[in-house]
């Protein structure tokens, strides 16, 4: 594609397989480039606009701590110490 071409259909549709493909792979950050330059050609698109907003959710809360940490295991009564 040339600078002063439009992107073609099958550009779009290439940033949008890669931009699910990084968001498969937690790359949230590659995830909304590839999904901003979709939404740049395609600006009323409301799939565009939420998969961008989408990428920029999980980046931000993987950046932070995704909050997602495995929950502690129980501890078995016997191991407790205390009568029982």
């Amino acid at each position: 594609m040339a600078a002063t071409d439009s992107p073609s259909p099958d550009d779009v549709a290439d940033w949008l397989r890669l931009g699910r493909d990084a968001m498969r792979a937690r790359r949230y950050a590659e995830a909304r480039v590839w999904f901003d330059r979709a939404l740049a050609a395609r600006p009323d698109d409301p799939e565009l606009q939420g998969l961008s907003v989408t990428a920029e959710f999980w980046r931000r809360l993987a950046r932070e701590g995704d909050g997602f940490a495995p929950a502690t295991p129980p501890v078995p009564r016997h191991a407790r110490g205390g009568g029982a």
